[in-house]
Formats: structure tokens, sequence, C-alpha cells
């Protein structure tokens, strides 16, 4: 949802700077809407950013925060103003982004680790093949 929210916003920016730029005045029904909701997507987003970063600083304090229900809440209302249902899932618990976190960090030692253990199992695979079968 985050990605999406952001994908929306960048297009409103585009449309927002362009017209800017042109001064042009006749807008299709789409970069119309798409200035109207300029400001509602920069709200869900900012709204998004500080609950994210709300949680993750009580998360690494131990304790939790008690503003995510009222993200869930505004963001819920920016879901059906701006037509994006499901917005409100994008509030997610510190606990959870630090876990995200830490498996994207394991993910990646993995990633290390394999190339790094790739020339061994190389050659215990070529051993094999020159050995064949021992049964």
């Amino acid at each position: 949802m985050l990605d999406k929210l952001v994908h929306a916003l960048s297009r409103a920016e585009a449309v927002k700077r362009q017209h800017q730029e042109t001064g042009v005045e006749a807008y299709t029904e789409w970069e119309f809407r798409a200035m109207e909701d300029y400001e509602m997507l920069r709200g869900a987003l900012d709204c998004l950013n500080k609950s994210h970063a709300e949680q993750e600083a009580a998360y690494a304090d131990g304790g939790r925060s008690l503003t995510t229900a009222g993200a869930r809440k505004e963001l819920n209302q920016y879901s059906e103003l701006l037509d994006m249902p499901g917005l409100e899932h994008a509030v997610e618990t510190g606990k959870i982004l630090v876990w995200r976190r830490s498996a994207r960090e394991r993910y990646q030692l993995a990633g290390e680790r394999l190339w790094m253990d790739r020339k061994a199992f190389a050659d215990a695979v070529a051993r094999w093949l020159d050995e064949g079968p021992t049964t």
C-alpha cells in the first residue's frame, strides 16, 4: 500500500508541476482529479510515515505506541476519499517493522554466504561426478 500511495502521489505531483510550468488551464478529468487529490495523498503519506516512525521509536524503547488506532482511522478516511481501499492496512506495528528489517538483513546475509560457499559446492559436485556413485 505504501508503494501504491507513493506512486499515486508522484503522478499527482508530475501533473501539478507540468501545469505550473506550461500554464495550461484545460485539464483532463484524470488530471483535475489528480490535482484535487494531491493534498489528500500528501496527507495520507505523511500520516503513514509519522505512524511508522512512532511505532519504530516506541518499539525500540521497549513499549508500544498507542497512536496506531488513530492512524488506522485517519487512513481509513483517506482511503474512502481517495478510492484506495485497504490503505489503513499499511499501518504496521513497530514489532513487524523491526521483524521485516531483520528478515531483509538475514536474506542479504544468506545471499552473500551462498556466493562465498558456491566454490566449495562446485568442487564437491565435480568430485562426485568424477567418482560416480559408490553404491
